[in-house]
């Protein structure tokens, strides 16, 4: 039996800004003695409806070759497993911020022990509250040009406030071998990076253990089953088993659900 929690569990709350730019991967290391840093990994601008903001991410190559370094701008989204889906161009899609962005430079060599500084400017139209969103994309090819091996990721966030940060767990499942799947909704106007670990009882409310559960980016309106893998040396005998899922998305409150295991 899945039991769905009403109530919430207080937690600090943290204050988001309007756009954050989070980097997927700080370093990427490529064939031979390449190897490219970029920095920081976070980044976090203000922005408003018709407003135009300029941040800035450093490219350093840390190997002992020069790289050629292309830029580009895609759409994308989380399918209901975590997993990443890239779009075509020209899709039509309400929460892209492509059309907000401009990037510069967009090829250039980087020599071995180089910086170089991109420029990202957003310029937000008048849409409705909310997260919007795209993926910047470097590719390093050899010194000619011509030959590919290594790529980076970038995902680039546009939010508008009043941001909502609402999430609810909507299902459970357990297992035979107690590894557990939560179902979890955003039903809120913004991403939400949830972790979030399962807490087992017995019929006692004794705590047997607890385990973490992977973490996820879920986008709005979007459902996501996210997992919790239990210890390997994991055995419960026979009896009646609380599972309880506490998540943190982000908000003020915990979110939380319970699946109830009888083990024969």
């Amino acid at each position: 039996m899945f039991i769905g929690f009403g109530s919430k569990y207080r937690r600090q709350s943290i204050r988001w800004l309007c756009v954050v730019i989070l980097i997927l991967a700080e370093t990427v290391c490529v064939e031979g003695a390449a190897k490219i840093r970029v920095t920081p990994t976070v980044q976090e601008i203000y922005v408003k409806p018709g407003e135009s903001q300029t941040q800035s991410i450093t490219l350093t190559n840390q190997g002992e070759e020069d790289v050629y370094i292309q830029i580009s701008l895609v759409d994308w989204m989380k399918d209901s497993d975590g997993e990443s889906i890239f779009m075509q161009p020209g899709t039509e899609y309400s929460r892209s911020n492509l059309s907000w962005l401009k990037v510069e430079p967009r090829n250039f060599y980087l020599a071995a022990g180089a910086q170089r500084v991109i420029r990202i400017t957003m310029e937000a139209p008048q849409l409705g509250a909310g997260s919007y969103w795209s993926m910047m994309v470097f590719e390093f090819f050899d010194r000619l040009g011509a030959r590919p091996f290594g790529r980076l990721a970038i995902g680039v966030y546009g939010l508008i406030e009043p941001l909502v940060k609402e999430a609810e767990v909507i299902d459970m499942k357990v297992s035979a071998g107690n590894e557990v799947e939560v179902t979890l909704k955003n039903t809120g106007n913004t991403h939400l990076r949830c972790t979030g670990e399962i807490i087992v009882t017995d019929g006692f409310g004794d705590e047997v253990t607890r385990f973490p559960m992977d973490n996820a980016l879920i986008f709005p309106g979007m459902e996501m089953r996210v997992k919790g893998n239990p210890p390997g040396d994991l055995s419960l005998t026979a009896g009646k088993y609380s599972f309880l899922s506490l998540i943190d998305y982000g908000g003020d409150f915990y979110i939380a659900g319970e699946k109830m295991v009888e083990v024969h």
